[in-house]
């Protein structure tokens, strides 16, 4: 087992449960509220569920990852692309339209798996 890309899948799991547990009612409702037309509700709906479902999905899949990593590498390496372009699109944007990185740092709390899975394929890569 590679307890580098448990760590990850667990980080990941976290990420998941505070996305659906706090941000449902912080986030998905007040967009929901703001929206004025019955199609651009059903976009906000469907672009909400469909980062639960890929925060899910990799959750399950670098938890799946840890309990073969030399065979499913590529697939935590995916993880870790996919989940830096989130948090690049977190920092970037809250640089360019709040003018800062805290009010939403997100970004910050993917950084752990990023470096988790970087460190593990880098020690699997170099036996």
């Amino acid at each position: 087992m590679n307890r580098l890309c448990l760590a990850a899948g667990l980080i990941m799991a976290t990420i998941t449960v505070l996305h659906t547990v706090g941000g449902g009612t912080d986030v998905h409702q007040p967009l929901l509220a703001q929206v004025d037309t019955a199609e651009m509700q059903l976009y906000v709906s469907v672009l909400w569920h469909f980062a639960t479902f890929a925060l899910v999905t990799m959750t399950a899949t670098l938890l799946w990852a840890a309990f073969d990593f030399p065979a499913r590498q590529a697939t935590a390496v995916l993880c870790a692309v996919l989940t830096t372009g989130v948090a690049l699109l977190f920092f970037g944007y809250g640089i360019t339209r709040l003018g800062t990185i805290w009010t939403a740092p997100q970004w910050l709390l993917f950084l752990p798996a990023i470096i988790l899975i970087a460190a593990a394929t880098i020690r699997q890569n170099a036996r």
